[in-house]
C-alpha cells in the first residue's frame, strides 16, 4: 500500500508540461555589445553627445541611442539581447526590423513549430542598413516577449 502512495506522488510531480504564452514576436539581427557600443558612439559623436563606455550602467543609453537610429532608418527598435550576467553588460543588442502581435506558446521551454519568423523584404532592408553602417551582424532570429506596447 505504501508503494502505491509513493508512485502516485511521483506521478503528480511530472504529469503536465509547463506552458507559457507570449503576445509579441520580434524579428531582427543580433549584434555584439562592442559593435553596438561602437555604433552608438559614432551616432553620439555626430550629435555632439557624450560618449559611452562598456560599463553595464551604460547599456540603457546605448540601447536608446541605437533604437532612435534604427527607427529613424525605418526599423522598429533595438533591444538588449541575450542572458545578462551579474555586473556585466548585455552580450548583444537585437536590431529589430519586424514585429508581430499574436499568441505564441512555449511548451516545456520549446516554442511551437511555426512560431519563428522567416526572412522577407524587411529583413533585406535591415541587412542593407547594417552593412551600410559597417555593423557586423548575426543571422536573423525571432525573439518572444510579453510586451505592453502594441505594434501595428
Amino acid at each position: 500500500m505504501a508503494l502505491n502512495a509513493t508512485r502516485s506522488a511521483v506521478n503528480l510531480i511530472e504529469t503536465k508540461p509547463r506552458t507559457k504564452s507570449f503576445n509579441t514576436r520580434f524579428g531582427g539581427f543580433p549584434i555584439l555589445h562592442q559593435d553596438g557600443l561602437k555604433w552608438a558612439n559614432s551616432i553620439r559623436q555626430r550629435k555632439g553627445d557624450r560618449l559611452l563606455t562598456a560599463a553595464p550602467s551604460h547599456d540603457l543609453h546605448i540601447n536608446q541611442t541605437l533604437s532612435e537610429e534604427v527607427v529613424a532608418l525605418g526599423g522598429v527598435k533595438c533591444l538588449p539581447y541575450g542572458r545578462r550576467k551579474p555586473k556585466e553588460p548585455y552580450p548583444m543588442f537585437l536590431v529589430i526590423v519586424r514585429v508581430e502581435n499574436g499568441e505564441f506558446w512555449a511548451i516545456s521551454g520549446d516554442m511551437q513549430e511555426g512560431s519563428d519568423m522567416t526572412e522577407g523584404p524587411a529583413e533585406e532592408i535591415g541587412k542593407e542598413l547594417l552593412r551600410r553602417e559597417g555593423i557586423p551582424f548575426m543571422d536573423f532570429v525571432t525573439a518572444f516577449a510579453n510586451s505592453k506596447e502594441y505594434y501595428s
